[in-house]
C-alpha cells in the first residue's frame, strides 16, 4: 500500500435547512494535487459527489496543490471543474507560499481567495488563510478582515453562518 503524506479529507455535511428543506454540501481539503497519486484519489471522490444528487455545492478549504505551481494549480481547477455541483474554493499554505508570484496565481485562476456564498437561512464565508512565507503558519491579511467585518455586518441576525480557512484558528 502507498502511504500518502497528504490527507484527503472528503464530508458530506447535512443540515435541515428552512422550510423543511435539507441542505447537504461536501467538504474537501488537502487534496494535493502534484503529489504522487493524488489525482486518482481526487477523481474518486468526485466521482462520489457526482454519483450524489442530495448534494448542493462543494467547499474546498485549501492545499489544493502540492507546491502552489500554475500548472498544479490549474490541474485542481480542471478537476473541480469535473464537479457536478457549484464549488467554492479557498487556498492553504501550500497554495501560496511557494509560488513564484506571491501566492497570487491562486486569485487568477480561481477569480478570488475568498468567498462568500448565501444559500437557504445559512451564511458560508472562506477566508485564504495561506500565508506567503515559505514555512509560516496561517495569517489573514487586514484586507480580507476588512472584507469579512463589511460582509458580516450585512447579514441577517437570524442568518447561521459557516465560516472556512485552512488553517485551525486557535492562539
Amino acid at each position: 500500500m502507498i502511504r500518502l503524506k497528504f490527507i484527503l479529507f472528503l464530508l458530506i455535511v447535512s443540515f435541515f435547512g428552512i422550510n423543511g428543506q435539507n441542505l447537504n454540501f461536501a467538504w474537501l481539503t488537502d487534496v494535493h494535487v502534484g503529489f504522487d497519486k493524488s489525482d486518482s484519489v481526487i477523481l474518486k471522490q468526485i466521482d462520489q459527489i457526482n454519483q450524489r444528487d442530495d448534494i448542493g455545492f462543494v467547499v474546498v478549504t485549501g492545499d489544493v496543490s502540492e507546491l502552489g505551481k500554475w500548472d498544479q494549480l490549474e490541474k485542481a481547477s480542471e478537476l473541480f471543474k469535473k464537479i457536478k455541483k457549484r464549488v467554492l474554493v479557498i487556498p492553504g499554505n501550500h497554495d501560496v507560499k511557494w509560488t513564484e508570484m506571491g501566492g497570487m496565481e491562486f486569485s487568477q485562476i480561481f477569480d478570488d481567495n475568498k468567498f462568500r456564498f448565501d444559500t437557504l437561512n445559512y451564511v458560508f464565508i472562506g477566508l485564504n488563510s495561506g500565508i506567503v512565507l515559505r514555512g509560516g503558519g496561517g495569517h489573514i491579511t487586514p484586507e480580507d478582515l476588512k472584507w469579512l467585518e463589511e460582509n458580516l455586518e450585512k447579514i441577517p441576525l437570524n442568518k447561521e453562518i459557516f465560516f472556512f480557512v485552512h488553517h485551525p484558528l486557535d492562539k
